[in-house]
Order: C-alpha cells, then structure tokens, then sequence
C-alpha cells in the first residue's frame, strides 16, 4: 500500500486544484503590475514582491511554530493553506515576471527557476496530502529570505552575517528537527520534496561560506 502513494498524488492532480488559488495568482499579478509602473529602479520592481511575501511568511511561521512546539498539533488550519497557496502563487507570478518577461540579471538560473520550481512541488505535496499542519513551521525558512530581500532593496540594511546565520539556523539545521520529531507519519512524496529541499539549502549555505570567506580575503 505505501508503494501506492504516488498513485493518490497523480489522481489528486487530475481532479483538482489543490495547489494553487486562481484568486491569489490574480492578486499577486496585479500586485507586480503595479510595482512595475512604479518609477523606482528596476531593482526595486524585481525585489518588492519578494520582500512582501518572505515577510508575511516569517509573520505566519510564528503562531505555526508555536503550535508546532508546545501543541504539536499535525492537523491542516485554514491559515496553513492560505499561507502555501499565497507561496505558491508568489512564485508562479516571480517566476514569470522575473524569469520570462522582465529577467532579472541578478538571478541566476539556480536561485530563481531550480529554485522556484523546488518549492513549487513541495507546495504541491504540502497540499495534496493535507500536510499543511506539518509543514507551516516550514514557513520559517522565509525569515533568511526577508533579511537578503531587505538587504537588496536598501544596501544599508544589508547583513550578510545576519542572512547566514538565520539561514543556517532555520533553512540547514531546524528541518532536520521537525523531520526527525515528524517522521513517522511522513509520506515518500513529501519527504522526498523536503529533502530536495534540504539539499539546495545546504549547497547555498556552502556558496554563502565561500563568498564570506573571499569577501575576507579581499579586505585582509
């Protein structure tokens, strides 16, 4: 039976639209439209929507991580699926603003397309399987996100150490504590979307070593 999880997965895809909210797409595009006609840089216009969601994630993740911690409750909120289909439908409209019609030349292929498509497909597994009381702790991942989306929009709020060590603290070492305290009731496609995960965040968190490191060297 367990062999037959992809089976569940591929029928929910067919039949329904867990996994994203036209509603919200719709939002969030006319949230980028109108960022793009506002007459800032064009840095700005990449970076607001970015900057909007990460915050309004880290804000969400509280009250999920609470729960998480002193409740553990497991079971799916309202809250929990409105937060990963506003995160699903961020990063459908980033993806296609910032990777097709107006393409960021500060994004490189793995930051914006592996990784947009990445979370995509967790997202799906969150939704598909009614994991969205597992997941919303997750949500916490977006912090890191925040401080580097900040950091671009005004250089003088810019902290690389801030960034790297939110980032290893809440993307490397935290999910491995929410895996290792939820593993028994986990399923293969959600667990292997978490570790896909998990293995992106680890490559960028030794990018972030090597950059801080030639970042020292440079000023030694």
């Amino acid at each position: 039976m367990t062999m037959l999880w992809w089976k569940s997965v591929a029928d929910t895809m067919l039949t329904t639209t867990f996994w994203v909210s036209p509603t919200l797409v719709a939002t969030n595009a006319l949230l980028q439209s109108a960022v793009h006609y506002l007459p800032v840089q064009q840095k700005t216009r990449y970076w607001l929507l970015p900057t909007f969601n990460a915050a309004l994630m880290s804000v969400i993740a509280i009250p999920a991580l609470i729960r998480w911690l002193f409740v553990h409750d497991l079971a799916p909120t309202l809250l929990g699926d409105l937060a990963f289909q506003q995160l699903q439908a961020y990063l459908i409209v980033d993806l296609a603003y910032s990777g097709v019609l107006c393409r960021d030349p500060t994004q490189k292929f793995l930051e914006l397309w592996v990784h947009h498509i990445a979370y995509i497909i967790f997202v799906c597994a969150v939704m598909t399987l009614g994991k969205s009381g597992f997941a919303d702790p997750y949500l916490f991942v977006e912090i890191p996100a925040a401080i580097r989306a900040l950091g671009t929009l005004n250089p003088a709020w810019r902290s690389d150490i801030g960034f790297g060590i939110t980032f290893f603290a809440l993307r490397v070492v935290a999910p491995f504590f929410i895996v290792a305290r939820d593993w028994p009731a986990y399923e293969g496609y959600y667990f292997a979307s978490v570790g896909a995960m998990q293995t992106l965040h680890i490559y960028w968190f030794v990018l972030w070593c090597r950059y801080m490191a030639k970042d020292d060297k440079r000023r030694g």
